[in-house]
């Protein structure tokens, strides 16, 4: 779903639909959920590399406790960066 101009939300299921991506024209990828463990989204740099999708990985962990707001500087900087070369 399209949150903000250019902005996509989704979930496991389209983030490991590379086809998908490429064809609503995905060319950055933030996954706050980067891991192996249950309910992470196992994806990396190199899943996208062929795709020339540009992606950065947070392993947060959805608890409260959880501090989250340490990774908000380089997320900003990520969407940014793709919002000002005309990504999405």
């Amino acid at each position: 779903d399209e949150v903000h101009p250019g902005v996509f939300l989704g979930d496991r299921t389209i983030a490991l639909d590379k086809a998908k991506l490429k064809e609503i024209g995905i060319t950055h990828v933030l996954n706050a959920a980067e891991g192996k463990k249950f309910h992470s989204v196992n994806t990396c740099s190199a899943f996208y590399a062929d795709d020339v999708i540009a992606y950065l990985g947070v392993a947060a962990i959805d608890i409260p406790a959880f501090n989250l707001s340490a990774f908000f500087e380089k997320c900003t900087d990520f969407i940014h960066e793709a919002l000002s070369t005309q990504g999405k």
